[in-house]
């Protein structure tokens, strides 16, 4: 239980220390003297049940320009709840796969666009080369037509 109780004492002062809320060691330790405290705060300090630093240090800014009181007073807390640390890296991930797909499809959308440009420069080659062809052929049978008009 002892080895316990200091890992548990570290587990305390940790929060205490990432939330810049001075305690004494000695303090922690008179705590956890108790085994009923011990037991709640295994069961009640936890991430979920813990602000993070960001969120320690939004409330912190909140409760300091008077705008808590008003968002307390102005809502139903009990109806929103925060995002969990899995919640937001399982959104990160979802975001991520949605960003590679993304990639992939811009990729191949921009091979189209290179083909259907490439076949584009083709078409307007191959009806340059007809409308020379049919030129050509105008050409011919206009001066085959003046040969004959002299011969007869």
């Amino acid at each position: 239980m002892e080895n316990n109780q200091i890992s548990l004492q570290e587990k305390v002062a940790n929060a205490f220390r990432e939330r810049s809320i001075p305690v004494k060691r000695d303090d922690i330790a008179a705590a956890l003297a108790d085994a009923d405290t011990c037991k709640w705060i295994e069961s009640h300090l936890t991430p979920e049940t813990l602000l993070s630093k960001e969120e320690f240090t939004l409330y912190t800014k909140l409760e300091a320009t008077g705008s808590l009181k008003s968002i307390l007073q102005a809502q139903e807390i009990s109806s929103t709840r925060p995002f969990l640390d899995d919640e937001i890296r399982d959104a990160i991930e979802s975001l991520k796969a949605s960003t590679a797909a993304i990639e992939n499809q811009t990729e191949t959308l921009k091979l189209q666009c290179k083909e259907l440009k490439f076949q584009i420069r083709n078409g307007n080659q191959s009806r340059q080369r007809e409308t020379k062809a049919w030129g050509q052929l105008k050409n011919k049978h206009a001066l085959e037509k003046q040969q004959i008009d002299v011969a007869v």
